[in-house]
């Protein structure tokens, strides 16, 4: 994937006549950081969930590298060209190393136990806790298996929603810029949504999400 294109698109919940998106437009392209300022219910999670094929949008249309979302096979999209994170962090019930192998097998990708292990200690996870079943360790210690998800992911687009709450018992910034980073370093789209300012500045391009429109703020010189 090297281009995302949104166009038009809108949003309305089923039984409901208000669209929480409104005729958005916008492109996000491999290589560059992305940051939606929004409030609380203003649709960050819903245009995320649409970016990542997990809703369709009831009006426009989605193009990945300019062939329309909705005539492809979306699951093989959400498997190989994306990495979601929302703030439950998606984890399941069993070891951080697991949780890495079944992100491997789920996005079809060869299971790479040295480079996993490798990633759960850049994260800050011993040993130990690499192997210990996710209910057993601290929320901080959960939150390490969130940010090394994203470091063995080879998926082109990257979509974090509110990295404030997502990484809220580690150092936002520094935990933005090393995802940052690794974005840059390995071509990848990064788009976070945020209620919180505090890591805008590591974004190429600053959006604001308000009334269901999608706003370009400004660019941002690296």
């Amino acid at each position: 994937m090297k281009q995302l294109v949104l166009e038009n698109v809108s949003y309305c919940p089923k039984n409901s006549t208000e669209k929480i998106l409104d005729q958005i437009n916008g492109e996000f392209l491999t290589g560059k950081i992305y940051f939606i300022l929004g409030k609380k219910q203003t649709g960050k999670t819903t245009l995320l969930s649409i970016l990542a094929g997990l809703v369709r949008c009831t009006e426009g249309k989605i193009l990945v590298d300019g062939e329309d979302l909705s005539l492809t096979n979306q699951d093989d999209f959400r498997a190989e060209k994306i990495c979601c994170l929302f703030q439950n962090g998606n984890l399941v019930n069993d070891s951080a190393l697991a949780n890495l192998e079944l992100e491997m097998l789920l996005s079809k990708q060869p299971n790479r136990t040295d480079e996993l292990i490798n990633s759960l200690q850049i994260a800050g996870l011993t040993d130990k806790k690499i192997k210990t079943n996710i209910k057993k360790l601290t929320k901080k210690e959960r939150q390490m298996v969130y940010l090394a998800k994203i470091l063995v992911s080879r998926a082109k687009l990257i979509l974090l929603d509110d990295p404030s709450q997502l990484f809220s018992e580690l150092d936002e910034e520094m935990i933005v810029r090393k995802i940052a980073d690794f974005c840059r370093r390995n071509d990848k789209c990064l788009v976070i949504v945020s209620q919180s300012n505090n890591a805008i500045k590591f974004a190429d391009e600053l959006w604001g999400l308000n009334g269901g429109k999608l706003l370009f703020i400004k660019e941002q010189p690296r």
